[in-house]
């Protein structure tokens, strides 16, 4: 690998090879920041409700004329978060001393060709597993949140391929397919449901029914 490096950085693709290093890095710093600065938070978040619980939280609330927020209220209106995720941040905070080491554990994942998610919860989990096993356990796959699979061939047997996509928790797409075969699958979908009436309760015995679910009365 020292070889490959010092043989494009002397060949005339030097200042290409240059600047996607220097992507690479920024998106890995990028990671990396984020994470960090969501642990940031979760320190402050801990200075904060101990300010909320002091005399001088209550002198100043009352000289505002405001009511005193609860912890739900602080997270909503300081940190836009909800309490149970400032709450991971704070856990997150009180390990600070492992994440170059799950950080690490992340880049061997990847180089492997897993899906790493550097997330609080992941990096909440990795600890949990130091602490319980003495094991580095990193959750190498994000979450699905929606899929598409459409078997193309059996509708067209001089269809190239079938389509699928996924998209997981960090909104990132993954699919072996072009844009244009994609929507010829979203195209395939709002063709069926173009052949139904969502107020109208469907019979699904009924072989032109394209429900095919046992009840169905309405979608918004």
């Amino acid at each position: 690998m020292i070889n490959e490096e010092e043989m494009l950085q002397n060949c005339s693709v030097s200042n290409l090879f240059g600047s996607i290093t220097t992507l690479t890095n920024d998106l890995n710093n990028a990671n990396h920041s984020k994470l960090t600065n969501k642990m940031l938070l979760g320190k402050k978040a801990i200075e904060f409700k101990i300010w909320l619980k002091s005399e001088e939280a209550n002198t100043v609330f009352e000289n505002a004329d405001l009511c005193k927020w609860s912890l739900e209220e602080m997270s909503l209106k300081v940190f836009s978060v909800k309490q149970s995720q400032l709450n991971r941040m704070i856990k997150a905070s009180k390990n600070e001393d492992k994440l170059g080491q799950f950080l690490t554990v992340c880049n061997e994942e990847e180089a492997e060709g897993k899906n790493v998610g550097r997330s609080i919860d992941n990096f909440n989990k990795f600890c949990k597993g130091l602490l319980e096993t003495n094991e580095e356990e990193v959750n190498a796959t994000i979450p699905t949140i929606f899929t598409l699979s459409f078997k193309r061939k059996t509708l067209d047997e001089n269809a190239e391929r079938n389509i699928s996509l996924r998209i997981d928790e960090s909104l990132e797409v993954i699919t072996k397919n072009d844009i244009e075969e994609i929507k010829l699958a979203l195209a395939f979908l709002n063709q069926r449901l173009e052949q139904y009436n969502p107020f109208v309760e469907f019979n699904t015995s009924d072989e032109n029914s394209p429900i095919a679910t046992e009840a169905f009365t309405n979608l918004s």
